[in-house]
């Protein structure tokens, strides 16, 4: 599952992507970031934090308005041994 589809881009992503892109902080440990489609749609990711000390690395992310995450995807195909 490649990770730049997981996160709303198909096959292209759009021209003002950057215009567009918004990060804010929703809690202490999650980012979100959107940006908006080539139709105005808006679109984005949770992205979810492990600190320690002074550095911060993504544990997991996930789409907005999804129920799982791509952690959760992968450890589901790892548990199946297949995609689905």
């Amino acid at each position: 599952m490649p990770i730049h589809y997981y996160l709303g881009f198909g096959q292209d992503h759009p021209d003002n992507f950057h215009k567009t892109l918004q990060v804010k902080l929703t809690s202490p440990h999650t980012v979100r970031a959107t940006f908006k489609q080539f139709d105005g749609h808006r679109v984005g990711a949770d992205f979810m934090l492990k600190c320690t000390e002074n550095r911060c690395l993504i544990d997991d992310f996930k789409m907005i308005g999804d129920q799982t995450s791509i952690k959760t995807d992968y450890k589901l195909v790892l548990r199946k041994q297949k995609c689905e």
